[in-house]
């Protein structure tokens, strides 16, 4: 089974930690880079999980890859999306449309 991973600042990392998720890294400020380029080439990951803030501070290069990723998936949250937005999010990531009823 793939793992999940939250990655970001530890007050966003945190409410993933309390809801179960125990692959959360804090990024570092100076190279988060690093730590991402590290966590794309492991093959136990199946799904990275980071916000916009996060995805807005890289480099373009790097945005690419995140945005092209098959494995792992990359799930950009912000605190602007809509229930539709994250639906759509949700489906792009995982294949599934978790609100259908």
């Amino acid at each position: 089974m793939k793992k999940v991973v939250v990655l970001g600042k530890s007050e966003f990392t945190l409410g993933f930690e309390l809801a179960g998720v125990d692959s959360s890294f804090a990024l570092s400020e100076s190279h988060p880079e690093n730590t991402i380029a590290e966590l794309m080439s492991n093959k136990e990951i199946g799904l990275i999980i980071l916000n916009k803030d996060t995805l807005d501070s890289l480099d373009d290069d790097l945005k690419e890859r995140i945005s092209q990723s098959i494995e792992p998936v990359f799930l950009v949250l912000s605190e602007q999306d809509t229930n539709e937005e994250l639906s759509m999010l949700i489906k792009k990531s995982i294949g599934v449309d978790l609100w259908n009823k």
